[in-house]
């Protein structure tokens, strides 16, 4: 797919497997935009799911990053994701805490130092969970 987009990726489109989403600087250019996204979807026989579009809207939830004229914001189920999570019994459930929060990381202030302790355990060390891993957690 980014083949066929190739000229227009991080002009007029950005891409993730089959997740297009379509952008425009003016909102008169967006039409122009969408048909020509349209069309080479058409003649490549590739489709789009009805249910799944949205058109000309200026807020939109891609990939779980909301994004809007005003900038991007974590989608507020992955907040309530993040913080209901369950504290960690294994290493196993540290590293799947870690690679899920790892792609929201530009929203978690100092996500670096948080995830340091944690990451530790990626290394072999032996599990010990104390109030400095609970603390990074919590934060």
């Amino acid at each position: 797919m980014n083949n066929l987009f190739r000229d227009l990726i991080d002009v007029t489109v950005v891409i993730y497997l089959d997740n297009i989403l379509i952008f425009s600087e003016d909102p008169k250019d967006h039409p122009t935009h969408v048909r020509e996204v349209l069309s080479r979807l058409m003649k490549n026989q590739l489709f789009c799911k009805l249910s799944k579009c949205h058109f000309h809207v200026t807020t939109v939830d891609y990939l779980g990053i909301v994004i809007s004229p005003t900038g991007f914001s974590m989608d507020q189920k992955k907040i309530k994701a993040v913080t209901s999570w369950p504290t960690p019994k294994t290493v196993k459930q540290v590293q799947a805490f870690l690679g899920f929060v790892n792609y929201l990381r530009r929203f978690i202030p100092n996500f670096s130092s948080v995830a340091a302790s944690a990451q530790s355990y990626q290394k072999g060390n032996p599990w010990s969970w104390g109030d400095l891993e609970e603390a990074a957690f919590q934060s």
